[in-house]
């Protein structure tokens, strides 16, 4: 089967969509609850893996199924946070049929990828140690102090897979190609669902709903209008004419200049080139309620807008225009500069 090469992992091109995770520990018992509570802490907090439908199973070899966690290993994982975690042991063998339901299995070493294999040979093409994505943390690292006291051992394993699960979230993600309906460069990062609001004109804009994912061409163009010749005529009669708000041309430049210059530490003289118009309006109204920020090309002062009120944002996404349609639930993990179709990801 063909793959590719990203950041030393190998991919598989015609990866099947990962939907289902199963992780097996057939020597450490902490590892099971471990994992999976730090698995669906970041799921949780990440909208394109909450939104798709991924599930997770631990188990191991040593505890009997219905088996408690220990309280030792509770309070480390309330320690990092993860509070109201409940899990039961699952004993792999008493449950075989979980090797057909996932999708990949996971496991720490080699010594549980050639137990799992030689038991169950349909495992094979899917089962993968975690040691591919990262090292273990040194010895030495385990002997560090918490709070004081030495460290138990379960702070060590929660440091280790905390810096594994990113790069697995990763592989996860990739696997998801057939639900990218647009890609492009991150400006701020940041996972959301929400509906796509497109607009190619500051009227367009007139209508956008707070709590929907603006997606427009290029934001130089409703920040200002580029007046040309008509600057001299229009300028004569900026002290009569009202804007969109009941604002006079002359106070919403003002605006315009402190609304840019608050997000670039410094006042620009735009005046002297552009000259505001009601797409200023529209767009500082989208933007204040906007939950991401979607442009087609250009870096211009909307993206130092998206930076400056830490907006999830992508820019450089050629077509999204095109491909986005107003009231499309969409799902965009800003940091990897992707859009999904939230229907057709929940489908795969």
């Amino acid at each position: 089967m063909p793959g590719a090469v990203k950041d030393n992992i190998v991919l598989l091109v015609d990866m099947k969509a990962i939907k289902k995770i199963l992780f097996f520990d057939a020597v450490d018992q902490c590892t099971e609850p471990i994992f999976q509570a730090l698995f669906k802490k970041g799921q949780g907090s990440d909208a394109v893996l909450a939104n798709s439908g991924l599930e997770i199973i631990s188990t191991g070899k040593r505890c009997r199924s219905g088996d408690r966690v220990e309280e030792d290993i509770k309070r480390s994982l309330t320690a990092a946070e993860i509070t109201d975690f409940t899990y039961l042991y699952t004993n792999l063998f008493d449950r075989p049929k979980l090797i057909e339901w996932a999708d990949l299995i996971l496991v720490p070493t080699l010594l549980e990828e050639d137990m799992v294999c030689i038991n169950f040979p349909e495992a094979r093409s899917k089962t993968i140690s975690i040691m591919c994505y990262g090292q273990p943390l040194s010895e030495s690292s385990k002997a560090k102090q918490v709070n004081g006291q030495p460290d138990n051992g379960y702070d060590s394993i929660i440091d280790w897979f905390s810096f594994i699960m990113p790069i697995l979230f990763g592989v996860i993600k990739d696997s998801y190609s057939e639900a990218l309906v647009a890609k492009g460069q991150c400006i701020y990062p940041g996972t959301i669902l929400g509906p796509a609001f497109v607009a190619k004109s500051g009227k367009e804009l007139e209508k956008f709903e707070e709590g929907s994912i603006m997606v427009i061409d290029r934001p130089g163009i409703f920040l200002s209008v580029n007046i040309g010749k008509t600057m001299d005529s229009t300028i004569r009669k900026k002290s009569s004419k009202l804007s969109g708000e009941g604002q006079t041309a002359i106070d919403l430049k003002k605006e315009m200049d402190e609304f840019i210059a608050k997000v670039e530490g410094k006042r620009i003289g735009v005046a002297k080139f552009l000259f505001p118009g009601n797409g200023f309006i529209y767009f500082r109204n989208a933007v204040n309620g906007a939950k991401g920020l979607i442009f087609c090309r250009g870096r211009n002062r909307g993206e130092m807008l998206a930076s400056a009120l830490r907006i999830p944002c992508i820019s450089s996404c050629i077509g999204a225009t095109e491909r986005l349609y107003t009231g499309q639930a969409i799902v965009v993990d800003a940091g990897r500069g992707e859009i999904y179709d939230a229907s057709r990801l929940l489908k795969l």
